[in-house]
């Protein structure tokens, strides 16, 4: 009987030690984090997994630090393992479909985001609606963007880039006028939004047939332009494009 009890006792003071020292690492792996030494918070919380696999907060912050590095494959796992553990997590669904929104797989992204939204709209819903809105809209399902957009500015209707990317969606149907007002209601709440005057510029150049919708045009990729600088030059070509139309418009 000695021997077993001796057993027992060391097995409950190897579970108190493990059950302190899991926490402690994890803590550390967000003080690392913070601090940006990724790859010491990676360590720190592969630790926490080696010594309890199923410490989802483990597996969950790791999973996040990947996705910082830019490696979305080794996120995705560790997400995915967060769901395993818990299957009723939506930052574990959403953190996954956002690594799968950058590995560009929208198709396997767009469910991890339901999935989020219907555990928990409370707590990441916004987020979740928007970015489901931009892996719909790069799968050429614009009115679903539309109407998760419209969730978006529902919830946060001073969200300018939210008016930006339906927007967006609105010009891929061919919902100029629409997109005119979108942008700018945009320009209100930000008068420094590049793609706002980005996206009306071409909704006015789409909408055409007039030389004042061709100088609308213009002067909304010139702002564009000016205010993007580097990250948007690729709108002078839409404004050469403005330009042409202008001189050979035969419209007042």
């Amino acid at each position: 009987m000695k021997p077993r009890f001796l057993i027992l006792v060391f097995l409950l003071i190897t579970h108190t030690l493990c059950a302190q020292t899991v926490p402690k690492w994890v803590i550390k792996g967000l003080d690392d984090g913070d601090n940006k030494h990724y790859e010491a918070a990676i360590a720190d919380y592969t630790r926490a997994i080696a010594i309890d696999p199923g410490y989802s907060d483990a597996w969950y912050y790791r999973g996040q630090v990947k996705s910082v590095l830019g490696r979305y494959n080794g996120a995705i796992a560790d997400f995915s393992r967060v769901i395993a553990l818990e299957p009723k997590s939506p930052f574990a669904y959403y953190s996954r479909g956002m690594a799968k929104l950058k590995l560009k797989r929208y198709t396997s992204a767009i469910p991890d985001f339901d999935r989020s939204i219907a555990i928990d709209s409370a707590y990441v819903s916004v987020a979740a609606f928007y970015n489901r809105g931009i892996a719909k809209n790069f799968l050429g399902r614009f009115a679903e963007a539309v109407a998760d957009y419209d969730r978006v500015i529902k919830l946060l209707p001073r969200d300018t880039l939210a008016y930006c990317k339906r927007a967006e969606a609105k010009n891929n149907l061919g919902l100029y006028t629409e997109a005119i007002a979108d942008c700018s209601h945009a320009i209100t709440l930000d008068p420094k939004s590049y793609l706002a005057y980005a996206y009306r510029g071409y909704a006015h150049y789409k909408l055409g047939k007039t030389k004042e919708n061709y100088r609308k045009a213009i002067a909304d990729y010139d702002m564009a332009i000016q205010l993007g600088g580097s990250n948007y030059k690729p709108d002078v070509k839409y404004r050469d494009e403005a330009v042409a139309a202008l001189a050979l418009s035969e419209g007042p």
